[in-house]
């Protein structure tokens, strides 16, 4: 890594940092409703904190594995960091830009990283594999979650409707 290069993530870091301690110090900094959340947390439980902060972190790990899996299975070995970070940026992208601009930017990152002509259909293909597992797993957690009672039914209904309607078109499609 250069020294301006080096400098600047300082830089960045030093700046983000300064904004944390700003907000935390002064929560009314960035408006009355900024202040009451951060001020509801200090009447938070400390541990159901940790608790959320562990779980988030462990899901975004898993996230990253999910990525490297989906690669992996293309022949395609991305290391855990550099993916980390590319994916980090893109949810930051996600958290400021409107209709989930972030995840094109994480496309267009993973697929810097790859070899070969079709790159970013690659890293697309990549995406749609991840963001299928990840529908499956939702899928799955409401159809329980209705017929155990803790969700209505309607859920249900709809997501077995179209379950139903794409069984029928790859039937009629193989016809």
């Amino acid at each position: 890594m250069r020294i301006g290069q080096q400098t600047s993530k300082l830089l960045a870091a030093a700046v983000a940092l300064a904004g944390i301690v700003l907000v935390v110090s002064r929560p009314d900094f960035l408006g009355d409703q900024a202040g009451r959340t951060v001020n509801a947390f200090s009447q938070a439980n400390p541990w159901w904190i940790g608790a959320a902060f562990l779980a988030f972190a462990l899901g975004y790990v898993t996230y990253v594995g999910s990525w490297r899996a989906s690669a992996f299975g293309l022949g395609i070995n991305l290391g855990f960091r550099p993916t980390l970070a590319r994916l980090g940026i893109g949810s930051v992208v996600n958290t400021f830009a409107p209709a989930r601009a972030g995840d094109a930017v994480k496309i267009a990152l993973i697929s810097e990283t790859l070899n070969g002509p079709d790159k970013l259909w690659t890293a697309g293909g990549v995406y749609a594999a991840v963001a299928a597992s990840r529908a499956a797993a939702v899928t799955v957690l409401t159809l329980v979650a209705s017929s155990t009672g803790l969700l209505p039914a309607w859920p249900a209904v709809l997501i077995g409707t179209a379950l139903v309607s794409v069984a029928a078109e790859i039937g009629r499609a193989h016809v």
